[in-house]
């Protein structure tokens, strides 16, 4: 039983090292045995170019088709991109920011507030007074407790009062 696997080694290192077939040699055909090259004449179809000065015709004679223009299909629309927003994507008058706060934690069964009139609500008890509210999703992390809903209220409030609402838990929008 020991005998074999040594066996089967020894055969697979002469099958490894053993002799090797030389490689073939192309031979080359003398220039006099080999048949002779006939160009061959090609059409080039310049029908769907048309030629609008001398320059075209001469590229037509020697042997490029030229490329039309095509004009886009009526039937494919043309979606113009909308440009990027301003840096500043809440636009407020002189005077006046934009403070967020979320409604709640995620996966809690009690929000902090219900909508934004509960949120606008708080910042007035406060004093602070606001111009406008609405309310806006932002994309935040999803673990439960710990990241804020992905609703948030946001208040336009003026800028004297900012430390004041960042003290209440709002931050100023960006």
């Amino acid at each position: 039983m020991k005998r074999v696997p040594l066996f089967v080694l020894m055969l697979f290192l002469l099958i490894a090292c053993g002799p090797s077939q030389p490689e073939s040699q192309p031979t080359a055909v003398p220039p006099t045995d080999a048949p002779a090259l006939v160009p061959v004449p090609t059409a080039v179809d310049n029908s769907f170019a048309p030629a609008a000065d001398d320059s075209a015709a001469d590229d037509a004679e020697s042997g490029y088709p030229l490329i039309a223009v095509t004009a886009v299909p009526g039937e494919y629309p043309i979606v113009d991109i909308a440009p990027p927003p301003p840096p500043d994507s809440y636009p407020s008058p002189d005077g006046y920011l934009w403070v967020q706060i979320p409604m709640g934690k995620q996966c809690a069964a009690i929000v902090d507030y219900a909508n934004e009139q509960d949120a606008a609500a708080m910042l007035i008890e406060e004093g602070i007074e606001v111009s406008e509210t609405r309310t806006t999703d932002l994309m935040v992390c999803e673990a439960c407790e710990s990241c804020p809903t992905s609703t948030h209220f946001m208040a336009q409030i003026l800028e004297t009062d900012a430390a004041h609402a960042e003290q209440l838990g709002w931050a100023i929008a960006p």
